[in-house]
């Protein structure tokens, strides 16, 4: 008898350590959090009802998977079974002033990533406390008969859905795109056209031709972020590159029916810096070394002069500004604007054609994303550049043609197919 009272009073104890155990919740790094000051301040707060992983169990579990900076919902997913927690809490901190802005995702078990957005000025604020204390817990020891009661209504149930569906990216959907200006990773390809014009100032009895060519291209473009999502200076750090390459392109001397094939493209490689802004929003600084070239094939001319246009490649550094903000949920325009710092122009400056010039230039590049799906859109893109000569009347052409500038623009137009990561 003793003894069987003994097992029950065991069992009784090891059921009521088992009913008081709090949950095991997890508290991924908070993008912008260089101090861990709001992260540690989530731990304490949850401290009274749940029972916060430490932050190197966290971090250590991360490294392991393979994720990094901010986590997205399928990210989340994956460190929740690792670490066997009911819920695992991301998100990201934002500054505009003395405001702070902390977003935060809870991703529980068996239900949908939630979001909510705090604004405060410090986190010892009685009000920011209790705000983000009330929501979490809301959000991760509510049962479903508790978010069945606050929808007791089939009115309130039916708002719900429709609120649902319009934001599925807010409900956690894993499928909803999402155009981030913390991507570690934007590539674009596809199809492009453009149209180069070449004109002349000239005071002489013969000035020369206008040249006017169009053709299709593809372009290839790419940024790298390695550092994106990591605490610290060197987050921004990153590299870029684009490639254009025009197809098909001729040029007819007037006159004669014969057709020259052109060698027209560019191509640009550099460094950047990224600030992010606000919440959804860009700003690069870069430096690029930059090349294009417009070359004829005169090799099946009898004569090589009588193409009347003289050859270009431009090589230049390009000190340049981009911005990316979002308009709309699905859609996002970026500008990109540089100054062509003019190395080398190519054969048009040599001095048996228009000899020596001061040449300065300048470019842009703007357009919008539309997102088809999380990491997927569609780019579609204007660039323009334009460079320029004031010919010193050196050269032989200059002279005899009286020609005392020129110009020469390039205006383009793209269709890619974009992926972010």
């Amino acid at each position: 008898m003793r003894l069987f009272m003994l097992i029950a009073l065991a069992s009784l104890l090891v059921g009521s350590g088992q009913a008081l155990a709090k949950p095991r919740v997890a508290i991924a790094p908070i993008a912008g959090d260089s101090d861990n000051k709001v992260t540690d301040e989530l731990a304490e707060l949850m401290s009274d009802n749940m029972s916060p992983v430490k932050q190197r169990e966290v971090t250590r579990a991360m490294d392991k998977l393979g994720l990094a900076g901010e986590l997205d919902t399928k990210g989340a997913r994956k460190l929740q079974g690792k670490l066997d927690v009911v819920a695992v809490v991301h998100g990201k901190l934002g500054k505009d002033g003395r405001k702070k802005t902390l977003q935060l995702s809870v991703s529980a078990r068996k239900k949908k990533t939630t979001r909510f957005t705090v604004e405060f000025t410090t986190t010892i604020s009685e009000k920011f406390r209790t705000k983000v204390r009330d929501e979490l817990e809301r959000r991760i020891l509510a049962t479903d008969d508790d978010a069945d009661d606050e929808a007791a209504s089939s009115s309130v149930r039916k708002k719900k859905r429709k609120q649902n569906h319009r934001s599925k990216a807010e409900d956690g959907d894993d499928e909803a795109p999402a155009l981030s200006p913390e991507s570690m990773v934007r590539a674009a390809l596809g199809p492009t056209i453009g149209i180069r014009r070449l004109t002349y100032t000239a005071s002489g009895p013969n000035p020369p031709p206008r040249v006017g060519t169009g053709a299709p291209s593809v372009r290839v473009a790419a940024e790298v972020y390695p550092f994106a999502g990591k605490e610290g200076a060197t987050a921004g750090f990153g590299l870029a590159g684009e490639y254009d390459k025009t197809f098909g392109l001729t040029i007819e001397i007037p006159g004669t029916g014969i057709v020259v094939p052109i060698n027209e493209g560019h191509y640009s490689l550099g460094a950047r810096y990224r600030f992010v802004v606000g919440e959804a929003s860009s700003v690069a600084l870069g430096l690029d070394y930059a090349r294009r070239h417009y070359v004829a094939d005169r090799s099946g001319l009898a004569n090589p002069n009588q193409l009347d246009a003289p050859d270009v490649d431009y090589t230049a550094i390009v000190p340049n500004v981009a911005l990316r903000t979002p308009v709309a949920p699905k859609f996002m325009l970026f500008a990109d604007v540089g100054v062509l710092l003019i190395r080398s122009t190519g054969a048009i400056q040599e001095s048996t054609s228009y000899g020596a010039a001061d040449v300065f230039g300048a470019q842009l590049d703007a357009g919008v994303d539309y997102a088809l799906a999380k990491q997927i859109a569609l780019r579609f893109a204007a660039d323009y550049g334009q460079i320029n000569f004031k010919f010193k009347g050196k050269g032989d052409l200059s002279t005899a043609r009286g020609v005392t500038a020129a110009t020469d623009r390039m205006f383009g137009l793209a269709a890619l197919l974009a992926v972010t990561y």
